[in-house]
């Protein structure tokens, strides 16, 4: 008898086990099978925003002619003090002025091919490089021709974005926007979702580049008042990225 209660009480053991592994089987199963990672999906999305250009570099020079060399340099020399002075007073930086080249040589001029070159003189040359901002460009160029007159030569101005990485931001952040769309698109006529990303890779950004303009196209005459259109600059970027496919 006592044996028989034994074996009962075994067999009872073993069954109570068996439920406990099985619950514990169904506890470790999980909930949703849907979540399980089935693969990648890698897309290319892009993203652009407009920005206005905000900074102009003027290039400006004195050239001045003498019959001397010492006396060219010294007459260049004066007047680039003068418009020096003259670009400082309208709110440019003494950190903001380069100069940009400084050049001394005889000139001659040429009568018919068989006579020889006669030395008009020395040509004296200093030129410098102004950044500011696009207002007080208009204003470098206008005292610019009235400090310095004829001696004055503009070679242009090149506008950019003083600080672009700002706007970069804003495209990269519209990129990386398109491409969980398209990877959410894709996704979709898979009969999957997307999950997380797990790679990122910048294929491109557009960083605004100056534009150049010489000094034909700003019609610049002594008598008058230059006005500079910065016009807006196109940014772009281009991400590559992997996202999880779950089923």
């Amino acid at each position: 008898m006592i044996r028989q209660q034994t074996i009962h009480r075994t067999i009872a053991t073993a069954a109570v086990a068996a439920l406990g592994l099985l619950t514990l089987g169904a506890v470790s199963t999980p909930a949703d099978a849907g979540t399980a990672k089935v693969g990648t999906i890698t897309v290319t999305g892009s993203g652009s925003t407009s920005v206005q250009r905000d900074r102009a570099t003027t290039s400006l020079s004195v050239s001045v002619l003498a019959s001397t060399a010492k006396d060219a340099m010294a007459q260049a020399s004066s007047t680039y003090t003068t418009l020096r002075n003259a670009i400082l007073g309208v709110g440019v930086k003494a950190a903001d002025l380069t100069t940009s080249g400084v050049s001394l040589a005889p000139e001659y001029d040429y009568p018919a091919p068989s006579g020889s070159p006669v030395l008009r003189g020395y040509r004296a040359t200093i030129g410098v490089s102004v950044v500011s901002d696009i207002t007080t460009a208009a204003a470098v160029l206008d005292t610019a021709v009235t400090a310095g007159g004829d001696a004055v030569q503009i070679g242009g101005v090149s506008l950019d974005v003083a600080d672009p990485t700002a706007v970069a931001g804003t495209a990269r952040t519209k990129a990386v926007a398109d491409a969980k769309q398209r990877a959410a698109d894709y996704a979709k006529a898979l009969g999957e979702r997307v999950g997380r990303a797990t790679k990122v890779v910048e294929t491109a950004s557009g960083i605004p580049t100056p534009i150049f303009y010489g000094a034909t196209r700003l019609g610049v005459a002594a008598a008058d008042a230059i006005t500079i259109d910065p016009g807006t600059q196109k940014v772009t970027a281009s991400v590559s990225v992997t996202f999880e496919l779950l089923g």
